[in-house]
């Protein structure tokens, strides 16, 4: 048994080589590719050669600016000098309406930007140290705030304000090498991060994880900060061309930069703004209206009409890479299913608690299994929304039947969802509702842009406002709301499923998960920039959203877009097509066991919650919240329950 487990894990260590080879890879060996990166290899050897301590290159790398930073006296210190040739690079970049992204890198062996120039400082007068740490803060918010999509390719040490300044890009990537070392350790030197790094640390990866890495002055390696979401990856050098050994980030930076000059460079400025000022906006209603602003202006312009003669089946054709990532996936897929299967009496100890997870109990397989033939009666419906609320106790299910359209919101469609929700929310007897599709393969493809190409420019922003007002009234359903994602889930059709508050995606060939909205040179304008910002971070939302990037639901659950990607193979046999339906209806039996009335405040309690101004206020409305509670007799039921040792019944009153 433990030869033939060795195998297996052989095997599959063997695929994921090949598949992080394609990752850097793309095209038929990469050898194309390889050509195209040493050549820009040799010109970055070439800036290299300059004297200047800040190099900016907008015309080598077709639509891609370089600002290299090669300080070599100081090992790129932000000295007094040094910022002020930072200030003027900014400046230039920020009238740049020509480059579509920003890579930021060091031309200095080992050494991304050291931080602060301690030496220089000492000699400053203490009254003039906060200007000087002010015009630095001014100078990374600045960065922040350039119109193109800014990457910091951390080849080497990022220290301090090092780390400051690639915090304040949008994507970061660090290269796995000995000297990259990623930290804000001014508390080593009885400092605090002043140019911005409390803040935007806290805002990346959580207040409690930034305060113990900042408390303690913690030095990180690329794949600590990988693992962390310091930075959007750890980039090994083994797997790439022997030029790029040294600087495995900066090989990254230009791949993902590449993808981006395809995709709509306003599309793609736009977004940016909608996600930061988004992000900073006093609720999610007032991050939905910015979404909207800036999805407005994008309408008149000629990139948007470069899309709209693309069929709305997005669904209907995989990409080169999107291919062989299904047909690794597959090839994983089969591994893993050969070796459960023989070793049927021997599982490991993953599988058991898969097992225990999705339902493979006892009773668990019975009692689904007479889920399953109500499911299969809704397909027999002609209707394109399927709003069923009898007939699986306390269990709402919403199912897209748009057989036509693969589920595309069209315009009767999403009357027809209409009509469902105006339903749902008045509904006070179901305890949650499940959002699935009828229809094989498919979610929802999102927008349908047939029917989009049709309709006047002036009429389009109304047209995505109405969308986006369904589906934050969808957001605002007064109980749980779950995703059941058993195929592609694209554009529109993830902002759906975003909407809702947990998502569970099928482990299957056709399950594709992407906001994929710049691909077509325009934004996601359903809530995707605002939600997905919220769910995942500013940083890892920016990557996927800029690069239109199609996840399966193994990687959608890694990076937290869905709550989790269920595989079929553990499930009964007639669950195999719908594995995120089986895992919607398991967790929904589980919510039907709490208190209703509890559930449907705690709702509110955390989504107004959220939105406070700040976590004070937040507070209060959990006090408003609970106290509507106090009074119920499902919560006298729960007391007396616990005294009595029983299982509790309510009853929603």
């Amino acid at each position: 048994m433990f030869r033939r487990a060795r195998a297996g894990m052989l095997a599959l260590d063997s695929v994921r080589s090949i598949y992080r080879g394609r990752e850097f890879l793309p095209d038929l060996f990469g050898l194309a590719r390889i050509r195209t990166l040493s050549s820009k290899r040799s010109l970055m050897e070439n800036l290299s050669k300059e004297r200047e301590s800040v190099i900016v290159d907008r015309t080598s790398h077709d639509g891609i600016a370089v600002m290299a930073l090669n300080y070599n006296m100081r090992k790129n210190a932000l000295s007094k000098s040094f910022t002020a040739d930072m200030a003027k690079a900014v400046s230039e970049l920020e009238k740049d309406k020509k480059s579509r992204v920003l890579i930021i890198c060091s031309l200095i062996p080992g050494v991304f930007c050291a931080g602060a120039d301690l030496k220089e400082r000492a000699q400053v007068p203490d009254d003039d140290v906060p200007s000087l740490v002010g015009g630095l803060r001014a100078l990374f918010q600045r960065i922040h705030l350039l119109p193109m999509p800014t990457i910091a390719a951390i080849d080497g040490a990022a220290l301090g304000g090092g780390l400051e300044l690639a915090l304040a890009c949008d994507i970061r990537f660090a290269g796995v090498l000995p000297h990259c070392q990623i930290g804000l350790i001014e508390t080593h030197w009885a400092l605090l991060p002043g140019a911005g790094g409390t803040q935007r640390l806290s805002r990346l990866i959580g207040e409690a994880k930034a305060k113990e890495l900042m408390f303690a002055a913690r030095r990180l390696t690329a794949l600590e900060a990988a693992k962390l979401g310091v930075v959007n990856e750890a980039v090994k050098s083994y797997l790439l061309p022997d030029e790029w050994k040294d600087s495995p980030a900066l090989y990254r930076s230009f791949r993902y930069a590449d993808e981006l000059t395809t995709k709509g460079p306003i599309a793609l400025r736009l977004l940016k703004r909608a996600v930061n000022e988004g992000l900073c906006a006093s609720s999610l209603k007032e991050g939905l209206d910015i979404e909207g602003e800036c999805y407005k202006e994008l309408v008149h312009t000629k990139d948007r009409h470069e899309e709209l003669p693309y069929s709305s089946s997005a669904v209907s054709g995989l990409s080169y890479s999107a291919k062989h990532r299904r047909l690794i996936f597959l090839l994983v897929d089969a591994l893993a299913h050969d070796f459960v299967r023989r070793e049927s009496d021997t599982y490991p100890v993953e599988s058991l608690y898969e097992m225990k997870s999705y339902g493979k109990d006892a009773l668990g397989i019975r009692w689904l299994s007479s889920r399953r033939s109500p499911i299969e009666h809704l397909s027999t419906k002609k209707e394109t929304v399927v709003l069923d609320r009898t007939s699986y106790n306390g269990i709402a299910v919403m199912a897209l039947n748009h057989q036509a359209r693969k589920n595309a919101l069209s315009k009767g469609f999403v009357e027809n969802i209409e009509k469902a929700v105006n339903e749902l929310e008045n509904d006070k007897s179901s305890r949650v509702t499940i959002i699935c599709s009828l229809v094989p393969g498919v979610f929802c493809a999102g927008g349908d842009l047939k029917e989009r190409a049709q309709v006047p420019d002036d009429d389009v922003p109304s047209l995505v406002g109405g969308l986006r007002a369904l589906f934050q009234r969808i957001h605002l359903l007064p109980m749980p709301t779950i995703a059941a994602i058993d195929g592609a889930a694209l554009g529109g059709g993830l902002e759906l499923a975003l909407a809702c508050d947990i998502r569970f995606a099928g482990v299957l060939p056709r399950c594709q998960i992407g906001l994929i909205a710049s691909h077509w040179a325009v934004l996601p304008g359903l809530g995707g920039t605002q939600r997905l910002s919220r769910l995942i971070g500013e940083a890892k939302a920016k990557e996927l959203m800029f690069a239109a990037r199609r996840l399966t639901a193994l990687e959608a659950a890694k990076l937290g877009v869905v709550n989790e990607a269920v595989k079929s193979y553990l499930l009964p046999d007639e669950w195999n097509e719908s594995p995120a339906l089986y895992r919607s209806f398991r967790y929904a039996d589980e919510l039907t066991t709490k208190g209703p009335i509890a559930l449907r405040l705690l709702k509110r309690a955390v989504n107004e919650g959220l939105c406070a101004s700040s976590l004070q206020e937040g507070l209060d409305i959990e006090g408003e919240c609970y106290k509507e509670l106090v009074h119920t007799k499902d919560r006298h039921e729960g007391m007396c329950a616990f005294m009595e040792r029983r299982k509790p019944i309510y009853h929603g009153h």
